[in-house]
């Protein structure tokens, strides 16, 4: 599973950055947490909940048109390779 994220981070000279996040696997949903933090580490977190992880995956719509195609071409690659390897 590959999904891309991005936040922002005023110290970064654009604002944003963006990470590709991968699991190895196929049925993980990247967006949604694994597990939360207890609640006394949550407490000391400034940065980081569940909302804010599953947010990060929330892209402007000319990114998300983006990643759809990058999706679309990976899916059409695999597909050319497994036909490739039956043959």
């Amino acid at each position: 599973t590959v999904n891309y994220a991005y936040t922002s981070i005023p110290t970064y000279p654009s604002g944003q950055i963006g990470f590709v996040v991968s699991c190895r696997n196929p049925r993980r949903v990247l967006s949604q947490p694994c597990r939360a933090p207890g609640s006394e580490l949550a407490a000391k977190l400034r940065y980081y909940s569940p909302k804010a992880h599953r947010a990060a995956f929330e892209l402007p719509r000319f990114a998300e048109d983006t990643v759809l195609e990058a999706r679309k071409q990976a899916n059409m690659d695999q597909f050319v390779v497994a036909a490739a390897l039956r043959n």
